[in-house]
Formats: C-alpha cells, structure tokens, sequence
C-alpha cells in the first residue's frame, strides 16, 4: 500500500502505452507510405564536392540511386468538380497547426499532432538517405513547416519541406543545410515501397506581387508600409496598379498623388516597388490583366492581392514553393484582422490591453475561409486562364470577389491541382468599405456580411454589450 501511494502506477502505464503506440504509429507509416517526389533547394552544389556542376543543370553525381518503379496501388486523389469540394489542406510549422480547430485559429503542436508529424518528418528523412540525395547521407536539423490533407478515399497526404546537413559536416557548418521537399503519401490500404524518387530544380524565379485598386484608396500608404516591414528579398516586387479615373480633373489629381506616392516609394530603398497608372474607372480583372503583361515575365511567380492584404515573409516562400508552372497553383486563406478599437476595448478581465494585434487568435481575427481574392501561380498559367476568362472583364465593383471564385474554378476545370490552405502570412487588414453605387445588390450584401464579421470577436462584442448596458444603467 505504501508503494501504491508514492508511485503514481497510472501515469506510468499511460506513458508506456503512448511510447508504444507511437512506435506502431512510425512502423506503419514506413511500411505504407509512397514517396512522390523530392525537391531541393540548391544555392551552391559546389560546396557537396561536385565542382563541375551546373546550377541549372543534374549532376551525374548528385543524382539519387535509381528505384525500380512498383505497382501503385494507390487510389488517385480526388477531383473536385468546384472549390466547394476541395478538401482543404491544414498549414503547420515546428509549434502549430494553422486553422479553425477547437474554435481557435491556430493550435500548440502537442499531443497526437506533435506524434504524427514527428513520426513523418522521420520517414521523410529516411527516404532522403535512402536514395543517397546528392550523393550524401543527411542528418536532420529541423521540420520546416508542411501541409496535411486527408482524402477520404486516398488517405493522407503530406507535403513537408524538412532542413538537413550532410553527416560528415560540423555543427558549425550553416552554410551547407539543405532544404527538401518531399511528398508522403499514407494509403488507406498497405503498398509496396517508395514508386518514384527524383529531384525537382529549385525555382530561381522572381515574385511578383500585383495588387490593383484605385488611385484615392486610403489603403495604398499602408500597403506600401506593410510591404517595407516584411522584410522581402531581392526577388521580391511589389506591382501597383493605379486606376487614375477618365476626366481631365481625375487624371490631374492622379498625376500629384503619383508623384507623392514616388517620393514615399524613395523612402524604401529597401524594397522594390512600381507605380503603372492606368486611366479608367477600377476594374480589379482589367488591373490584373494590365500587371500581368506590363511587368513581369512568363518565368515569374504572381501573387494577385487586394489593397487590404498585409503579408509576412512565410508567404513569399509558401508562393514560389507551392506555384508550379502548368501543374498546381496555390490559394492562400488569409486572417482577417479585427477592429483594432474593438480588440483592445472587448479583451476580457485580466487579459492585457497591448495584444499582438498580429497574433492569431479568436480576440485578434478570423481565418476567411469564404474569400477567394488571392492567388499564387507562375504568370504563364495565370494569363491563360485570365484569357479564357475575358467575359468577366467589365466594369463591376464585385470583380474582385467573382474574378477569385471563377480563376479558382477555371484551375480546377484546366486539371491544376490546387492547394487552399489557411496562409500565417497573409493578412487582411480591418476597414472594408461598402459602396451601394459601385455594388451589384448580391455584392454589396456580400459586402456587407463581411464587414460585419470583421468587427470583433464573439468574446470581445459580447463584454462590450455588457459594458454599454451597464453604464445605462449607471445614469439612470
């Protein structure tokens, strides 16, 4: 009896059965998981002992040992026949899993989140070692960050950018990490080994961010000013497309305003940003179009935004990394930010007033599972779907939306594979405005419902209510 009260018998019966099911777990996944493909980041080949290799070119002695191709048993994913069907793939990094869980926005990676990707992240890495890429043995130095997506017929799917460093090098020796990009898939049913291993060229393209509004937007200052602060390479642009109005007095108010605008764009010299002005009423199709054409390059990876979004530097690699030429394309969810009054204002008793308004959380935003105004993909494949899309390029206020909602579905229709996921770098900041004369009846509702679902948290409106009754009351 003595012994039973000092040693705790359950908690250790619950951590040995974790350790084994866990181990099961990892044993399971090796045995039936199918490797798609393998891509790596390569800066200099040169320092892997392969001094006459090309960057652009494979290298005989960086190609992986050759895998004798098995049956795939694996059941095709499925396709979707509109955007209302796509199952939708969860976003997560080394401390959480991004998107609507347990009624919070993001998650901690604990628990049997924590299990699995610890488990997959292990495989990944055996499958890299076991083909010998670039011709070394790697150990791992950390998960990246991935994707997840359970098909109910196929079975789980994984996207995972893992970092490693070859085996032979010191702990100092940062400048030899590599990144891979491998492709699990776990099959409902058990499979041979891995099919198909190669290694896909990094893309050394540049991002083009094109973002279309009209020149008196108030927002234009504070995109630029967002732009700057996260921090962009030098392969990343931003494209601003300024529809400057059809009078003589609009187009003289456009050109002062434009060249205020320069002088601000001077004060970043940090940053790569160009000012197109186009005469015309706004039309967020004809901007698009407009960007596309002037300013950059069939090679180009485009990020089509609105003047509202606000980025972070993950999403610059999310682009390049999930946008790839005539094959998949990538629509990020942004976090819509609430009224930043209303958060400060509405946080409850005891939490403190100065939250990280850029946090994601249910008192700072919402995951905008229902707008579809953002969009990465390389710029060949976006001019030809905006070509087969010309009818939509009239005049209409509502563009914005109808214009994302109808290239999600062209995509899926030209047999694109997509990828929709909650993006942790792309924000849409608080002030949407509604204009009945600019808005179709269905828009300017729609309008509306979003403006509504920006205001405040649930929590926050709810303390504020309670407040105003209470100080009513007090006068009385």
């Amino acid at each position: 009896m003595r012994l039973q009260n000092r040693v705790n018998i359950p908690r250790i019966m619950t951590g040995v059965m974790l350790g084994i099911f866990s181990r099961i777990a990892l044993n399971q996944l090796w045995s039936s998981v199918k490797l798609d493909k393998i891509q790596i980041s390569i800066e200099a080949v040169q320092e892997l002992n392969c001094p006459n290799c090309n960057i652009d070119d494979y290298c005989v002695l960086c190609e992986p040992t050759n895998v004798e191709p098995h049956t795939n048993k694996i059941p095709a994913a499925y396709k979707p026949k509109g955007m209302y069907e796509i199952t939708r793939w969860l976003q997560f990094d080394e401390k959480h899993v991004y998107d609507i869980i347990n009624e919070e926005p993001k998650i901690s990676l604990n628990g049997h989140w924590m299990e699995e990707f610890r488990a997959v992240t292990q495989v990944a890495l055996e499958y890299v070692n076991a083909n010998e890429m670039l011709g070394q043995s790697w150990s791992l130095v950390k998960l990246h960050d991935g994707y997840l997506r359970r098909d109910t017929l196929r079975g789980t799917d994984y996207l995972l950018d893992i970092i490693a460093k070859p085996k032979h090098y010191n702990n100092s020796a940062q400048g030899v990490e590599r990144m891979f990009r491998v492709h699990l898939v776990h099959p409902l049913q058990p499979i041979e080994q891995a099919e198909q291993v190669y290694i896909q060229k990094n893309i050394q393209a540049k991002l083009k961010i094109i973002i279309p509004s009209k020149i008196t937007s108030p927002q234009i200052l504070t995109s630029i000013e967002n732009f700057a602060k996260s921090k962009p390479n030098k392969n990343v642009e931003l494209i601003l497309v300024l529809f400057v109005g059809r009078t003589k007095d609009e187009i003289s108010k456009a050109q002062i305003k434009i060249q205020e605008l320069e002088q601000t764009i001077k004060n970043q010299p940090d940053v790569t940003i160009h000012v197109y002005p186009v005469e015309g009423l706004f039309s967020y199709f004809n901007g698009l179009r407009h960007g596309l054409l002037k300013a950059t390059e069939s090679t180009d990876v485009v990020l089509a935004a609105t003047i509202d979004s606000a980025f972070m530097e993950q999403i610059y690699y999310h682009c390049k990394a999930n946008a790839i030429p005539q094959k998949r394309v990538y629509i990020p969810i942004a976090f819509g930010q609430f009224n930043p009054d209303i958060i400060v204002k509405g946080m409850p008793p005891g939490k403190p007033k100065d939250v990280n308004k850029r946090d994601h959380n249910k008192f700072t935003g919402y995951w905008m599972h229902d707008t579809f105004n953002v969009m990465c993909a390389n710029q060949a494949d976006l001019v030809k779907i905006l070509t087969n899309l010309r009818s939509l390029g009239r005049r209409t206020g509502s563009s914005t939306e109808e214009l994302g909602t109808q290239i999600y579905n062209a995509f899926l229709r030209a047999d694109f594979e997509v990828i929709s996921s909650v993006e942790p770098g792309l924000y849409k900041t608080y002030g949407v405005t509604c204009s009945k004369a600019e808005l179709s009846e269905k828009s300017y509702k729609k309008c509306r419902h979003t403006k509504a679902l920006g205001l405040g948290s649930k929590p926050a409106l709810g303390i504020l209510y309670i407040n105003e009754v209470l100080q009513k009351k007090a006068k009385v």
